[in-house]
């Protein structure tokens, strides 16, 4: 597998923030020691700091590494494809639905007017899914 630069910045910028947060640590257990509350706090808030950044690489770097293999679904049968309302149908469903036509052929798929049409009709799809309808 050939080595992935984002996946190795990564891996290096978690690595920096677990010394950040070993540093910090030590650090607090020295301020408790000579009872230095100030640095205690700063180091306190550097701690969380550190920790809320260590999270956030996380769910960035999970959500890099499943970009990167998206999930494979599983075909569904032709019963299940039947079933399925439009509102969740994809291009491929589309496109399965006119190879089946026997009103639409790849001649009249051609046709710019009935493109135009079903593009149109596909664009509309579109817009009700984002607007949540």
């Amino acid at each position: 597998m050939a080595t992935d630069f984002f996946i190795t910045a990564a891996q290096q910028r978690a690595q920096e923030l677990a010394a950040d947060l070993a540093e910090m640590e030590a650090g607090l257990l020295r301020a408790r020691a000579e009872g230095d509350e100030h640095n205690a706090r700063q180091l306190i808030q550097g701690v969380a700091n550190a920790k809320a950044e260590r999270r956030n690489l996380q769910a960035t770097y999970d959500e890099y590494v499943a970009s990167q293999h998206p999930e494979h679904k599983a075909p569904s049968t032709e019963g299940e494809w039947m079933m399925k309302p439009p509102e969740k149908m994809t291009g491929e469903d589309v496109s399965k639905i006119f190879e089946r036509s026997k009103y639409i052929t790849r001649q009249t798929w051609n046709d710019p007017d009935v493109a135009a049409r079903v593009n149109a009709g596909w664009a509309e799809v579109q817009r009700r899914r984002k607007a949540g309808q």
